[in-house]
């Protein structure tokens, strides 16, 4: 991967949402998802976490990709939903009844 750097916009979201450089430049290389940012030359990262969905914004330089800023939306990463099949075609009932189950570890 080309060379990341940050401006302090985003070293002050990292610092303000407990992430690390290195957690974003994983996001940079490993997203799950890409596209083209609001900005013109801007490109818009994000990859799924169990703490939540990662965003990142980063525009393309001559030195390699500046990360503009970022933010995490909490509670959207992958669950127990995404790792347990039954849950997939499952209605509500079936859904709080299997929640249920593995609260109380049954």
């Amino acid at each position: 991967m080309a060379n990341i750097s940050f401006t302090n916009s985003a070293l002050e979201s990292i610092h303000r949402n407990n992430l690390t450089r290195d957690i974003i430049s994983n996001v940079v290389s490993n997203s799950d998802r890409s596209f083209p940012g609001k900005q013109s030359g801007s490109t818009m990262y994000s990859k799924a976490t169990s703490s939540g969905v990662i965003s990142v914004v980063t525009r393309h330089t001559d030195q390699g990709q500046l990360v503009v800023t970022c933010w995490v939306k909490k509670g959207q990463g992958s669950s127990h939903f995404d790792q347990d099949s039954r849950y997939k075609n499952a209605s509500f009932w079936k859904r709080v009844w299997l929640d249920f189950l593995t609260t109380f570890g049954l």
